[in-house]
């Protein structure tokens, strides 16, 4: 562990391995002032959701009080969630959070760690505030002065998050009426009625993870959304040929605290060539929660020795299923 991790994690709370792997704690602290961190996001991001997915158990708890057995509740929770696989207002939200964790992911790399690969002029324009905080209109306006990205190419991303954004809505749906008529029948089994637990769901004394008091469900869907498309983000300008121009070799970092895996924790400071055609499936997020990431080196500061063929490495440093591959299709739960 290095001096600026052993200072204490408090000081850059949320820091992925992208942060630690800088050299001095002014580095840091001037990164995490420009670009911020995801916890930042994630944390506004749910503050701005709650109300939406409040809504859906609202929903689920009209849905529940109008049926007359648990049979003909499990058939409207199904049509409910057929309905609000297609909510804009719950997609739209996670869309715009995914959007700028992938954007944030992009402009660390090009902005903190390659600069040389920046256009000067857009290098020496400065926000006043770090990236993850600022309004998602203002985000894209920061994103694209910075031209590292032509307007088609942020379109043909912006399409692509907003698909996901439909295939993480349709999940939650799903996943959110299975959990509903699990605690239903639950319910059920102890003598409560349909009407009695659908009160409690509306007066949120059962909460579907979505509620203020109870936000755990709600939590996830954005932690994870928001980790893997900045994960996504990094991998696309590590992988630009602009910057394996300048720096041909990454390095597996991890976030240095007591909750990294340990298959995680295996990898840390582990160096790949670009041009191994199997580093990719090691690029984080390489599980729920992970916080590690690959930041790129240039060759001279490159000590060949410490270099790894992927296909050399064990098999209990592989990544989570689901996770074994480049991050560049962002993860739903």
């Amino acid at each position: 562990m290095d001096e600026g991790a052993s200072s204490g994690a408090s000081r850059w709370p949320g820091a992925c391995g992208d942060v630690w792997a800088l050299a001095t704690d002014e580095e840091r602290d001037a990164a995490v002032a420009t670009i911020g961190t995801p916890p930042a996001l994630i944390a506004s991001s749910l503050l701005d959701a709650l109300p939406e997915w409040q809504r859906w158990q609202d929903e689920i708890a009209t849905t529940i009080a109008n049926s007359t057995t648990i049979q003909d509740a499990a058939a409207n929770l199904g049509l409910w969630a057929k309905r609000a696989a297609d909510d804009e207002a719950i997609a739209g939200g996670i869309y715009s959070a995914a959007m700028q964790g992938d954007m944030a992911g992009q402009l660390f790399v090009r902005q903190i760690e390659v600069p040389e690969s920046m256009p000067q002029r857009a290098l020496a324009d400065k926000s006043a505030a770090a990236f993850f905080s600022l309004p998602f209109d203002e985000a894209v306006q920061e994103f694209m002065s910075k031209r590292i990205v032509t307007p088609e190419e942020f379109r043909r991303l912006s399409d692509a998050a907003r698909t996901r954004a439909f295939t993480a809505t349709q999940l939650a749906s799903d996943g959110m009426r299975q959990h509903a008529f699990e605690l239903l029948t639950k319910a059920l089994q102890e003598g409560s009625t349909l009407r009695e637990f659908a009160a409690q769901l509306q007066a949120q004394e059962v909460s579907l993870g979505v509620t203020a008091s109870s936000p755990a469900y709600i939590e996830t869907v954005y932690r994870t959304n928001i980790q893997s498309a900045y994960g996504a983000g990094r991998y696309r300008q590590i992988t630009n040929p602009v910057v394996v121009a300048a720096r041909p070799y990454v390095e597996y970092r991890t976030a240095q605290d007591s909750r990294v895996r340990s298959s995680h924790a295996a990898l840390d400071g582990v160096i790949f060539e670009q041009s191994d055609p199997n580093w990719q499936r090691y690029a984080p997020p390489n599980g729920y929660n992970c916080r590690c990431e690959v930041v790129t080196l240039r060759a001279r500061d490159v000590d060949r020795s410490r270099v790894v063929a992927s296909s050399d490495l064990p098999a209990d440093t592989l990544p989570d299923s689901g996770f074994d591959t480049a991050p560049t299709v962002t993860l739903n739960p």
